[in-house]
């Protein structure tokens, strides 16, 4: 299957279970106790732009088949946090995809599309940029640079590290290296 075979919705309550599920099985039953978790905790993502990545069934007739029925195999997640010094930004994450469905693009896709809602988002004003405790060779090439000076309470799972990526507003000051991240743990908002 590749990502033709794939179609990517907006992700919302509804396909919360589904989203659970998926990412019980991709990080396992420890994942509630990872650093990062707990800036999720009790709150809602922004669901502006989470989404899912639902398999395509062959069907004769697709034009009226309803698409949610359409297994749920990958999906992204945004929250609202802040830097220590309040500066509101998003962290990325998780993003999972069932065991079976990997290395196909089905993350790149999900990635470079929900950074491009985010990206043209007309609150792009709200956040300053993105965080992610991630793999930096995968997140790299989409902008995420290392920012050894945020921690996640609890720390991060080694070998992954912070990264940070600027929304576009930003970005002409970051290049020029105006803006600077504070140091600290990313809090709730």
């Amino acid at each position: 299957m590749g990502v033709d075979s794939i179609r990517l919705d907006s992700a919302t309550p509804v396909t919360l279970p589904a989203i659970e599920a998926i990412n019980d099985l991709s990080f396992g039953p420890d994942r509630h106790r990872r650093g990062v978790h707990q800036l999720r905790q009790g709150v809602d993502p922004v669901w502006d732009y989470c989404l899912v990545a639902r398999k395509k069934r062959g069907r004769a007739d697709t034009a009226n088949s309803d698409s949610d029925s359409d297994p749920i195999i990958a999906c992204i997640q945004y929250w609202a946090v802040r830097f220590a010094d309040s500066t509101p930004c998003l962290l990325l994450g998780p993003l999972a995809i069932l065991p079976d469905q990997r290395g196909q693009g089905i993350g790149r896709q999900l990635l470079t599309e929900s950074l491009a809602r985010i990206d043209n988002a007309a609150d792009g004003g709200a956040y300053r940029a993105i965080a992610i405790s991630g793999d930096e060779m995968y997140y790299k090439p989409f902008g995420f640079a290392p920012a050894p000076q945020l921690r996640v309470p609890g720390g991060t799972t080694r070998p992954l590290i912070m990264m940070v990526r600027p929304l576009p507003f930003v970005e002409s000051t970051a290049r020029a290296g105006g803006v600077a991240y504070p140091e600290g743990e990313l809090q709730r908002c």
